[in-house]
């Protein structure tokens, strides 16, 4: 037989008597302590004689009985002891108990350890190892309530208020749900009107200053505890109860508010303005609302404020065509979140809701407007500019803002003719969606190895997933967003920035490489041996396919495709229409025409057959993929029988902001090419028999594009010649790249 104290789980043999105690030990818990009474039944069953066993009973019950005394006497003692409450309702106390004085609470402070209990601050000062009592039969009063905390690393002064919902750290409540957040939901609101239902019972006054000492607080109030010990304690209590009763030095608790916390922690969510304290917006610079899109150098020509001045003339155009609902999206560019949060700030302050689908690329912005906008969304992006470029593309009601509606906007904030109002934001996920969506229409009839150069774009965070859910075996190449853009300019226009995929799908033996710009609304596609498939190529594959299923429809491409094109779009049974160059320009004449598909040089393709019509690079790599999966021949064997002359890419001619449009209207006046054939609907395209030649302004950045063809490499040479002497006659000082 033995006897055993159990501290923290373990039990330590304090006496013990015969042997043989192994796993066959059982044990007799002693009521009201933390002794335990153990024998091994062979032992007592074989060789122990009746006086034995019973000399080992007495000790046994003699030790029970000694252990309840114990308990009795520390208890009443802490009982006979009178606190202050007692001195007050019996009068002095008698003279052998000498009360304490009364001392004021030291200043609040931080803990030194805040994973220390109070018992554990008075075990400490005893310089006891182990509790001879049993904390099982102990229910102080401040494990439930905010003290309870204490174990979790919170500091008193910080302890949380317990209620239904977790708070957030500015008062508000923090709910479960990510994938959908109201910053203005109705009900937040009114449960944070109502914080003291989130308060635990405040005690009196008097009890609050000076709490009655009992069983239930013993080991606070043990007359045996140091004074300090005592102080300390009587501060924690104290700060709880300041806090309860909203003392000075408490957190004081945010007012009821209708927007709960921002998904992203870097990131504060906007406010709702007022309808009366909404503030006049600056007025931006006219030079930065351009022919299809917003767009600026941040911290030059576009900041915060200018964000949300667009953002209300935004909200402001949209009520005007009782639109009350716009998705917003960013880009993975450093300026994103500012110039989101603006905007945002801006659209709410017109009065209009705002579901915010995060960092997305360009297409998963349009397919959100369309399932959840309202046919509405904003896109903040600066495409393929430098890293400092940043802007906003715009949808209202399925109408791509362009030109005028453009304009219009500037003209609103100039004039002051600005709606105002209290909209509302939440935040919905909808690239698991948009991949399922486009997963479910296309699935490889066999697989194909693909290389994705996501560029450090935001297309990495969704086309490789993408491509896999499609039935690709994808290798990924620079896929972390990054909007320093580190490797290369994301432009697949510029056969500069696809010189590592080249390199990469011949090392890999890939059956195609894909690459995209810095917001995926734009495809560039190398074949297997490393040539570049330009993207009016890769129109004559589209189209062959769309207009096998829609014979007779319109196709449209810009005026920077091939010449060939349009016989090829002839050949499969369509009508070739030639556009000016712009993703809103395309959009607005594939609308117009009921087109079911268009095209640009610069990478922009538009499938409104078994899609919505909107620009999408990665849906465009789906396509391809579809088409040369479906295909017996080799990738490699269908992209190189596509037609092709001899041509140049685009080619940039940088000049000064303001100058390319006025270049242009002056290089078509003096002209006078023999034999060709004008085209002003987008600069000047000069069509000869064996060729063609183009210069025009850019709408996103103050250059000249130019490109050239020729039907063998002497019609070019002919061609580029021309254009290069009447361009260097309109302004020698230009520096030509042919």
């Amino acid at each position: 037989m033995r006897l055993v104290q159990v501290a923290d789980g373990a039990q330590i043999t304090l006496d013990q008597f015969g042997s043989g105690f192994g796993t066959a030990t059982e044990t007799l818990p002693v009521a009201g302590s933390l002794f335990r009474l153990g024998w091994y039944r062979a032992s007592v069953i074989g060789p122990m004689s009746t006086l034995q066993l019973a000399g080992v009973t007495g000790i046994g019950i003699l030790i029970a009985v000694l252990g309840l005394l114990v308990t009795r006497r520390s208890r009443d003692q802490l009982v006979t002891e009178p606190g202050p409450a007692e001195q007050r309702e019996s009068g002095p106390a008698p003279a052998a108990i000498e009360p304490r004085e009364a001392r004021e609470p030291e200043p609040e402070r931080e803990p030194e350890n805040k994973a220390t209990t109070a018992s554990a601050n008075k075990s400490a000062a005893r310089g006891q190892g182990t509790e001879v009592l049993d904390p099982d039969t102990l229910e102080p009063p401040i494990e439930t309530g905010p003290m309870a905390e204490e174990d979790a690393g919170a500091g008193f002064e910080d302890a949380p208020i317990l209620g239904e919902e977790p708070m957030t750290a500015d008062g508000e409540m923090r709910r479960e749900n990510t994938d959908q957040r109201s910053y203005d939901a109705p009900e937040l609101g009114q449960a944070a009107s109502a914080p003291e239902q989130h308060k635990p019972e405040q005690p009196r006054q008097d009890e609050a200053d000076h709490p009655e000492a009992g069983e239930d607080d013993e080991f606070l109030f043990d007359p045996d505890a140091p004074e300090d010990d005592h102080n300390e304690i009587s501060q924690m209590l104290r700060s709880l109860v300041e806090e309860d009763k909203g003392g000075a030095d408490a957190p004081t608790p945010a007012a009821a508010s209708n927007e709960a916390g921002p998904a992203d922690a870097t990131e504060s969510a906007p406010e709702a303005a007022e309808p009366d304290q909404a503030p006049a917006p600056v007025v931006p610079p006219a030079s930065i609302f351009r022919a299809y899109d917003i767009r600026g150098v941040v911290g030059d020509t576009l900041n915060a404020d200018i964000a949300e001045a667009i953002g209300r003339a935004i909200g402001s155009e949209a009520r005007s065509r009782s639109l009350n609902r716009i998705a917003v999206a960013r880009d993975g560019r450093l300026s994103g979140a500012e110039m989101l949060t603006s905007l945002t700030r801006g659209l709410m302050a017109a009065g209009v809701d705002v579901i915010d689908v995060g960092a997305v690329p360009t297409p998963v912005l349009y397919y959100a407007a369309q399932e959840l906008g309202g046919g509405s969304g904003v896109m903040v992006t600066g495409s393929h500019n430098p890293p400092d470029y940043n802007g906003f593309k715009i949808v209202l009601g399925g109408e791509t803002l362009s030109g005028d509606s453009i304009t219009a906007l500037h003209t609103r904030l100039a004039e002051g003719n600005l709606e105002s109002g209290k909209g509302h934001v939440s935040q919905q996920r909808i690239t698991v969606q948009y991949i399922e969506r486009i997963g479910t229409d296309i699935q490889l009839e066999r697989p194909l190895k693909v290389v994705a150069d996501c560029g450090n774009g935001i297309a990495g965070a969704v086309a490789p997933r993408l491509l896999e859910a499609i039935g690709a075996e994808v290798i990924p190449l620079y896929a972390e967003v990054d909007g320093t853009f580190p490797n290369h300019h994301p432009d697949p226009g510029d056969p500069k920035t696809l010189e590592d995929l080249r390199l990469c799908v011949r090392n890999f033996n890939a059956d195609v490489g894909v690459a995209f710009d810095g917001d995926g609304d734009r495809l560039g596609v190398v074949a297997p041996d490393g040539e570049i498939i330009y993207p009016d190529r890769l129109m004559m594959l589209f189209a062959r396919d769309v207009l096998s299923r829609n014979p007779g429809q319109p196709i449209i491409f810009d005026v920077k495709c091939s010449s060939l094109l349009a016989g090829e779009i002839e050949d499969a049974g369509g009508k070739p229409i030639m556009a000016r160059t712009g993703h809103s320009f395309i959009k607005e004449q594939l609308k117009r025409d009921r087109a079911p598909l268009a095209g640009e040089m610069s990478g922009h393709f538009f499938f409104a057959e078994r899609w919505y019509g909107f620009d999408d690079g990665m849906y465009a790599a789906c396509r391809l993929l579809e088409i040369l999966a479906a295909d017996t021949r080799a990738p490699g064997q269908i992209l190189a029988s596509l037609p092709k002359a001899h041509s140049t890419p685009e080619l940039k001619v940088e000049m000064k902001e303001g100058e390319p449009h006025p270049f242009v209207e002056e290089f078509a006046r003096s002209i006078d090419f023999e034999g060709a054939t004008i085209n002003d609907i987008d600069g000047v395209r000069a069509d000869f028999e064996d060729g063609f030649g183009l210069v025009r302004a850019s709408n996103t950045t103050p250059v000249l594009v130019v490109r050239f063809e020729g039907t063998d490499k002497d019609a070019l040479a002919r061609i580029q010649k021309m254009f290069r002497d009447a361009m260097l006659k309109v302004n020698p000082a230009l520096k030509l790249p042919f």
